[in-house]
């Protein structure tokens, strides 16, 4: 059993994340965790089962999302509680050091079924999604999202990554490349680059769940303790 508890810091509480995690064994080759967390105003809670198969791991989440305001402009009948559901697996390709394969399917209940559905126009007013947009948040207009990762580490130091996010509603996608090196047990640098492909904004109204993210390049310098 192992446990972990996360607290980020910010300029006010309400903007920091807080997490609590345990995770344990719960049959043989099966992995069992929850998750309890807080980001901004919303609340998570979660589960993940895990196992495996040869070289390829197969695992299934499902998380309530806690909204504090109730969301019947976007999503129909009023609910605080949304059902999120990601289904994935991974394959380790064992030539060399090992090439990790991972897809992953997302199903998101805060979606719309399309941009230019008439729930659109309140959808894109409603400060609930403004804030979120303006925070990054993905999965804000898709409903189905499929995520592919190919990873690669070759010597000791030195490892590779590209992962592609596309939307099945809207054919939007986004790809992110990363270099990543850890020259010592205590220390890593990473950098990632952020290229989107979608359709843009139409006055000001997002047409795709990517088409609006901007290119970004972000490098990361971490230190364990």
């Amino acid at each position: 059993c192992n446990v972990e508890l996360l607290q980020t810091a910010a300029p006010h509480f309400k903007e920091s994340v807080s997490l609590f995690r345990v995770g344990y064994i719960i049959l043989d080759g099966i992995d069992l965790e929850h998750i309890l967390a807080r980001r901004y105003r919303d609340m998570i809670a979660s589960t993940l089962v895990s196992t495996n198969i040869d070289q390829a791991e197969l695992h299934a989440e499902l998380t309530l999302l806690h909204i504090p305001e109730p969301i019947t402009e976007l999503a129909g009948p009023q609910r605080t509680w949304l059902p999120f559901l990601l289904l994935g697996c991974s394959y380790n390709i064992p030539w060399y050091n090992g090439i990790d394969l991972t897809l992953e399917y997302y199903r998101n209940p805060l979606g719309l079924t399309s941009p230019d559905s008439p729930q659109a126009a309140i959808y894109y007013a409603h400060p609930n999604f403004t804030e979120r947009r303006a925070r990054g948040d993905f999965l804000t207009i898709t409903r189905n999202l499929l995520a592919l990762q190919v990873s690669y580490a070759w010597g000791i130091i030195w490892s590779t990554s590209l992962a592609v996010h596309y939307s099945l509603d809207d054919g939007s996608h986004l790809i992110i490349p990363s270099l990543s090196c850890e020259p010592g047990q205590r220390y890593r640098i990473a950098l990632y680059a952020y290229h989107a492909h979608g359709s843009p904004p139409r006055n000001g109204i997002p047409a795709s769940e990517f088409g609006a993210q901007p290119r970004t390049f972000v490098l990361q310098f971490t230190v364990y303790f």
